[in-house]
Protein backbone atom coordinates (compact mmCIF):
# COMPACT_ATOMS: atom_id res chain seq x y z
CA UNK A 1 0.00 0.00 0.00
CA UNK A 2 2.81 2.54 -1.30
CA UNK A 3 1.50 5.64 0.48
CA UNK A 4 3.68 8.44 -0.05
CA UNK A 5 1.85 10.74 3.21
CA UNK A 6 3.68 7.80 5.89
CA UNK A 7 6.92 8.32 3.96
CA UNK A 8 6.89 12.02 4.23
CA UNK A 9 5.13 12.87 7.53
CA UNK A 10 6.98 13.12 10.53
CA UNK A 11 6.93 10.52 13.31
CA UNK A 12 4.26 13.13 15.52
CA UNK A 13 2.77 14.16 12.17
CA UNK A 14 1.79 10.35 11.82
CA UNK A 15 0.48 9.94 15.44
CA UNK A 16 -1.72 13.38 15.34
CA UNK A 17 -3.59 11.74 11.72
CA UNK A 18 -3.66 8.20 13.74
CA UNK A 19 -5.36 9.91 16.54
CA UNK A 20 -8.30 11.04 14.70
CA UNK A 21 -10.75 8.08 14.80
CA UNK A 22 -11.56 5.83 11.83
CA UNK A 23 -15.78 5.46 11.53
CA UNK A 24 -16.93 2.28 11.39
CA UNK A 25 -17.78 0.76 8.19
CA UNK A 26 -15.51 3.34 6.39
CA UNK A 27 -13.08 1.95 3.76
CA UNK A 28 -9.63 1.14 4.36
CA UNK A 29 -8.06 3.26 2.24
CA UNK A 30 -4.85 3.96 3.49
CA UNK A 31 -2.17 2.54 5.46
CA UNK A 32 -2.61 5.14 8.22
CA UNK A 33 -6.81 3.94 8.16
CA UNK A 34 -5.45 -0.20 9.13
CA UNK A 35 -2.83 1.44 11.80
CA UNK A 36 -4.91 3.56 13.47
CA UNK A 37 -7.59 0.22 13.01
CA UNK A 38 -4.86 -2.27 14.67
CA UNK A 39 -3.01 0.14 17.08
CA UNK A 40 -5.38 -0.38 20.24
CA UNK A 41 -5.10 -4.37 19.67
CA UNK A 42 -1.44 -4.26 19.81
CA UNK A 43 0.07 -1.28 21.69
CA UNK A 44 0.03 -0.79 25.65
CA UNK A 45 2.79 -2.30 26.74
CA UNK A 46 2.22 -6.00 26.05
CA UNK A 47 5.08 -8.28 26.82
CA UNK A 48 4.06 -11.12 24.26
CA UNK A 49 4.14 -10.40 20.59
CA UNK A 50 0.19 -10.61 19.25
CA UNK A 51 -0.44 -11.47 15.38
CA UNK A 52 -3.49 -10.01 14.34
CA UNK A 53 -5.96 -10.27 10.78
CA UNK A 54 -7.72 -7.27 9.65
CA UNK A 55 -10.17 -9.09 7.03
CA UNK A 56 -12.05 -6.81 4.51
CA UNK A 57 -14.78 -7.00 1.95
CA UNK A 58 -14.66 -5.76 -1.77
CA UNK A 59 -15.35 -2.06 -0.73
CA UNK A 60 -12.40 -2.39 1.88
CA UNK A 61 -14.46 -2.21 4.63
CA UNK A 62 -13.65 -4.31 7.71
CA UNK A 63 -15.42 -7.53 8.13
CA UNK A 64 -15.84 -7.22 12.18
CA UNK A 65 -13.11 -6.16 14.78
CA UNK A 66 -9.30 -7.32 14.07
CA UNK A 67 -9.36 -11.09 14.63
CA UNK A 68 -6.50 -12.37 17.10
CA UNK A 69 -4.63 -15.14 14.68
CA UNK A 70 -2.11 -15.89 17.56
CA UNK A 71 0.15 -14.90 20.62
CA UNK A 72 3.39 -16.01 20.80
CA UNK A 73 6.66 -15.24 23.30
CA UNK A 74 8.77 -11.87 24.09
CA UNK A 75 10.18 -12.12 20.69
CA UNK A 76 8.46 -14.20 18.30
CA UNK A 77 4.69 -15.14 17.38
CA UNK A 78 4.22 -18.32 15.48
CA UNK A 79 1.36 -18.99 12.89
CA UNK A 80 0.07 -21.41 10.17
CA UNK A 81 -1.15 -20.01 6.80
CA UNK A 82 -4.03 -21.53 7.29
CA UNK A 83 -5.00 -19.65 10.35
CA UNK A 84 -4.97 -16.62 8.49
CA UNK A 85 -7.20 -18.10 5.52
CA UNK A 86 -9.52 -20.28 7.03
CA UNK A 87 -10.33 -16.82 8.80
CA UNK A 88 -10.63 -15.25 5.12
CA UNK A 89 -12.62 -18.25 3.31
CA UNK A 90 -15.01 -18.51 5.56
CA UNK A 91 -15.98 -14.66 6.33
CA UNK A 92 -15.83 -14.04 2.86
CA UNK A 93 -13.32 -11.16 2.56
CA UNK A 94 -11.38 -10.01 -0.38
CA UNK A 95 -8.89 -9.21 1.25
CA UNK A 96 -6.65 -8.97 4.76
CA UNK A 97 -4.17 -7.01 6.45
CA UNK A 98 -1.91 -8.51 9.06
CA UNK A 99 -0.13 -6.57 12.14
CA UNK A 100 1.62 -7.69 14.56
CA UNK A 101 3.40 -6.18 17.69
CA UNK A 102 7.07 -6.20 19.47
CA UNK A 103 7.33 -6.11 22.62
CA UNK A 104 10.66 -4.40 22.43
CA UNK A 105 9.27 -1.06 21.15
CA UNK A 106 10.77 -1.34 17.94
CA UNK A 107 9.28 -1.85 14.79
CA UNK A 108 12.03 -2.95 12.71
CA UNK A 109 10.73 -6.36 11.16
CA UNK A 110 13.08 -9.86 11.52
CA UNK A 111 14.09 -11.70 8.97
CA UNK A 112 11.38 -13.93 10.07
CA UNK A 113 8.64 -11.14 9.77
CA UNK A 114 9.79 -10.58 6.20
CA UNK A 115 9.72 -14.56 5.00
CA UNK A 116 6.53 -15.00 6.61
CA UNK A 117 5.04 -11.87 5.20
CA UNK A 118 6.26 -13.31 1.53
CA UNK A 119 5.37 -16.66 2.14
CA UNK A 120 1.70 -15.53 3.20
CA UNK A 121 1.72 -12.71 0.64
CA UNK A 122 2.12 -15.52 -2.19
CA UNK A 123 0.17 -18.29 -0.78
CA UNK A 124 -2.98 -15.53 -0.80
CA UNK A 125 -2.14 -14.77 -4.62
CA UNK A 126 -2.82 -18.99 -5.26
CA UNK A 127 -5.55 -19.00 -2.86
CA UNK A 128 -7.51 -15.45 -4.05
CA UNK A 129 -7.40 -13.93 -0.73
CA UNK A 130 -4.93 -10.76 -0.83
CA UNK A 131 -3.09 -10.22 1.69
CA UNK A 132 -2.97 -6.17 1.58
CA UNK A 133 0.01 -5.94 3.88
CA UNK A 134 1.88 -6.80 6.93
CA UNK A 135 2.42 -3.94 9.52
CA UNK A 136 4.69 -4.01 12.85
CA UNK A 137 2.78 -1.87 15.34
CA UNK A 138 4.67 -0.45 18.60
CA UNK A 139 3.64 2.70 20.73
CA UNK A 140 6.34 4.81 19.02
CA UNK A 141 5.66 3.96 15.01
CA UNK A 142 4.93 1.26 12.60
CA UNK A 143 6.66 -0.95 9.54
CA UNK A 144 4.94 -1.86 6.47
CA UNK A 145 6.36 -5.12 5.84
CA UNK A 146 4.63 -5.10 2.04
CA UNK A 147 6.17 -2.02 1.67
CA UNK A 148 9.62 -2.95 2.13
CA UNK A 149 9.67 -6.25 0.15
CA UNK A 150 7.58 -4.27 -2.48
CA UNK A 151 10.74 -1.22 -2.50
CA UNK A 152 13.55 -4.46 -2.67
CA UNK A 153 14.40 -3.02 0.84
CA UNK A 154 13.74 -6.03 2.27
CA UNK A 155 13.98 -9.28 0.93
CA UNK A 156 13.23 -12.56 2.05
CA UNK A 157 16.41 -15.13 3.30
CA UNK A 158 17.74 -17.49 0.76
CA UNK A 159 15.57 -20.31 2.58
CA UNK A 160 12.47 -19.02 2.17
CA UNK A 161 13.32 -17.76 -1.18
CA UNK A 162 13.86 -21.42 -2.16
CA UNK A 163 10.29 -22.82 -0.71
CA UNK A 164 8.70 -19.50 -2.35
CA UNK A 165 9.88 -20.78 -5.86
CA UNK A 166 9.16 -24.68 -5.33
CA UNK A 167 5.85 -23.07 -4.85
CA UNK A 168 5.61 -20.94 -8.19
CA UNK A 169 7.18 -23.85 -9.81
CA UNK A 170 4.45 -26.33 -8.17
CA UNK A 171 1.61 -23.98 -8.94
CA UNK A 172 2.76 -23.41 -13.03
CA UNK A 173 3.22 -27.70 -13.24
CA UNK A 174 -0.58 -27.33 -12.15
CA UNK A 175 -2.14 -24.93 -13.86
CA UNK A 176 -0.37 -26.55 -16.83
CA UNK A 177 -1.93 -30.14 -16.13
CA UNK A 178 -5.31 -28.95 -15.90
CA UNK A 179 -5.66 -26.92 -18.86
Amino acid sequence: MGNPRVEEATESELWEEIAARHEPGESMSSTLHVINRMRPYLAGGRVQEHLYALLVDTRYVPIGEPELIAIGTLNQVESKPRDIFRLAITRNALGVFLAHNHPSDQHTPSQADIDFTALVMLMGEVLGVQVFDSLVITDHGFTSIGELISSGKAKPSDRAAAALAAMVNGKAVKEIETQ
